[in-house]
């Protein structure tokens, strides 16, 4: 424990969830501490000695050495003691969350009547292995019950820690610490041995598996096939060091890796670089990403990474896809002019059009239709993401149906910058109406779909076009976003799914059903380019009136009318699971939405003999997706239509289909499910328990 002479006369701040490094926790502390010394007395509790964080021992503060929680009935004495022996010490006590592990601080202080408990959230997801955050989460509740004053770096940051009650504290960063420097430039490259020509990439952080630094090094394998003067830093320690030496080691890329350790001279570092790549699996903030643009960097980062930390018109997130990476990395390299020192900030609320561009010729016109519905908290990363495509040579239709917030104001205003952006107002009609009447609106040679939640990666639309040739439709995968956008294709498997092994479908005939039925990726709209000549003269369009099961719908009379069908197998969309999408609401409404699709789907069987198992499997699709969303519900009130929809439609017009269904396990798995049960158990459903037996033989 380090003693020191306190002032008495100031309140007194206890601060804990420093550890000994310099990592961007106590880097962002250390600037409020700094500016709020003059204000308040500050001690600090942590589990070993802080002698790197240099800012503690400059404000010679007294620094309390507490037991770990390996040792609980130590830890417990020590802080009972700590707020006990001297009553009213503190009068506030400013606990940092990484993960919770450490929330008894905020139960001893609670219990010593501290008046002032600050849980201060610093990442979006728990750091830390599976006990971790196992304990973590136990812990959440006490948190949240202990303390008075809950703050994050950032709103995903608050949202995963705190729930809804929270504030954002802003991580404040002062541009001229970090302002590009480029006697530092020089410097730096020859310290490590690189020249002028060299094309450096970088990040900084710990190597922990949080920040994927192994993606870094398989991005810098394929990146050094087309660009042999690339060299990548590597700024920081941690666990992980040795077995990335490694990695590279047996990817043969160690001469282009530098591994620079822990270095404070984060600034002359950063002027080094010629890119900032940061690909991190989730983020709090994404301070190092910040500070890469305060030096004037473009950056290259994960989806992981919050839109907070976008402050300037270079800064770029990508999906998880190598490819996409090194395209962004070539295209948005460091630009001559700041050789210099020049800025990159933004001096507008909007991005600029195109911050990279392709070799690709711009030709032909690609319209993307995007129907939006009060999405005022959404379509600024939408449009973002469609201005960005490393092709410029689209329409962007945006169809207001009705909207009641300030969405199509925010629509006009980037508008202002981006003449591609074609803003349609109507009454409130519903998707389908909004989406056809785009179609009406569209003169491109193709069409695609994106809804104003989600986005695109920069490649998108140019990997669908590469592969376009010959073809009427072309099929890309999904990104799933789970609050980190893990990077991985959702509801399919290309092995099992296409048994032509991804080859070119030469007519509807050959649609595989059961690729058809396993999963979002071909039934929905999303991610996919489709001829404009399939929308002539009113052959290919959404059913009015239907609410549910509309994509699937569509689809089906998409790959009918297809000449041929291409599968790419890249990820060209970012699905976002939105709480408020209409998909996920369920009411009255949406039931007789359903229904209403069964009955078409019903007579789409006697129009289409030969698709009506594909239609059947649809339907069964529909039927399956509105007891899911159903069983989310608390109430009771939708059991009994639900139950009319199951047993009249459901068994009307599904039980020749239902027994070859391939998608049988899931119901299952559906029935299982412990709310769904309550609803199959609701009188007028117990005859759906008896016809699944039958049909799986389940006894």
């Amino acid at each position: 424990m380090v003693s020191s002479a306190l002032d008495h006369n100031k309140p007194r701040v206890l601060v804990s969830g420093l550890s000994n490094g310099l990592g961007g926790t106590e880097i962002v502390v250390g600037r409020y501490i700094k500016a709020l010394s003059s204000y308040a007395t500050f001690e600090f509790l942590a589990t070993s000695d802080l002698s790197d964080v240099a800012f503690v021992h400059e404000m010679n503060s007294e620094i309390h050495i507490c037991p770990d929680i390996d040792r609980p009935i130590k830890r417990f004495e020590y802080l009972d003691h700590l707020f006990q022996d001297e009553p009213n010490r503190y009068q506030a006590v400013w606990c940092n969350f990484n993960h919770l592990l450490y929330a008894d601080v905020l139960r001893a202080a609670q219990r010593a009547n501290v008046s002032v408990r600050i849980a201060h959230s610093h990442n979006s997801r728990f750091l830390g292995g599976l006990p971790t955050q196992v304990i973590s989460r136990f812990n959440r509740r006490a948190a949240l019950r202990n303390s008075n004053v809950r703050l994050a770096c950032s709103k995903e940051a608050g949202s995963f820690f705190w729930g809804d009650n929270f504030q954002v504290l802003p991580n404040a960063l002062n541009f001229n610490d970090m302002e590009y420097d480029p006697v530092s430039r020089v410097v730096i490259r020859e310290e490590f041995g690189l020249s002028s020509k060299d094309f450096l990439i970088g990040t900084v952080g710990r190597l922990t598996s949080q920040k994927n630094h192994i993606f870094l090094l398989k991005i810098m394998k394929e990146l050094l096939t087309v660009k042999s003067n690339c060299k990548l830093m590597i700024v920081g320690d941690g666990p992980l060091h040795k077995s990335l030496q490694e990695s590279a080691a047996k990817l043969g890329i160690s001469s282009s890796v530098l591994f620079a350790g822990e270095r404070k001279d984060i600034k002359d570092i950063l002027s080094s670089f010629d890119c900032f790549v940061f690909p991190s699996t989730f983020e709090g903030l994404g301070v190092a990403a910040i500070e890469a643009q305060l030096n004037g960097l473009p950056c290259v980062c994960s989806f992981g990474v919050p839109d907070a930390a976008d402050i300037s018109d270079k800064f770029l997130k990508c999906s998880f896809n190598v490819a996409e990476w090194i395209d962004a990395i070539i295209s948005m390299g460091r630009p001559n002019k700041l050789a210099g020192g020049g800025r990159l900030f933004m001096t507008s609320t909007s991005k600029q059009v195109n911050c990279c561009q392709s070799s690709l010729v711009d030709n032909p016109l690609v319209s993307v239709i995007v129907p939006m519905y009060n999405a005022e908290k959404t379509i600024q990363k939408t449009l973002n993401s469609l201005q960005r495509q490393s092709v410029s040579n689209i329409e962007i239709i945006i169809v207001d149906d009705g909207s009641t917030d300030r969405g199509a104001e925010l629509v006009m205003a980037i508008a202002e910058g981006d003449n591609r952006i074609k803003l349609i107002s109507q009454n409130n009609s519903g998707v389908c109406v909004a989406r056809n009447r785009g179609i009406d609106e569209a003169s491109g040679d193709w069409v695609a779909f994106v809804d104003a939640d989600d986005m695109l990666p920069i490649n998108a639309v140019r990997l669908l076009l590469e592969s376009s040739d010959g073809c009427s439709l072309v099929i890309g995968a999904l990104l799933n976003e789970h609050g980190d956008y893990s990077g991985k294709a959702i509801s399919i498997d290309w092995k099992t799914a296409c048994s032509l092994s991804l080859a070119f479908w030469d007519n509807v005939n050959k649609v595989p059903f059961s690729s058809f039925t396993k999963g979002v990726v071909f039934r929905s709209v999303w991610g996919k380019i489709f001829k404009k000549s399939l929308f002539r003269n009113g052959f290919l369009k959404f059913e009015d009136g239907i609410r549910f099961g509309e994509d699937a719908l569509f689809m089906v009379d998409a790959y009918r009318l297809a000449e041929s069908v291409k599968v790419v197998d890249s990820a060209v969309y970012c699905y976002v699971n939105n709480s408020d999408s209409v998909t996920r609401n369920t009411d009255i409404s949406a039931i007789e939405s359903v229904d209403n699709l069964l009955v078409k789907l019903y007579e789409l069987c006697h129009v289409n003999p030969d698709l009506s198992e594909l239609y059947k499997q649809s339907a069964v699709r529909e039927v399956l997706s509105l007891i899911r969303n159903c069983a989310r519900l608390e109430s009771n009130q939708l059991f009994k239509p639900v139950s009319n929809i199951v047993c009249q439609s459901y068994f009307s017009y599904l039980m020749e289909g239902f027994a070859s269904h391939r998608y049988s396990r899931r119901f299952i798995s559906e029935v299982k499910n412990r709310i769904t049960i309550r609803l199959l158990l609701a009188r007028r459903v117990m005859a759906a328990i008896g016809f699944t037996k039958f049909v799986y033989g389940v006894r």
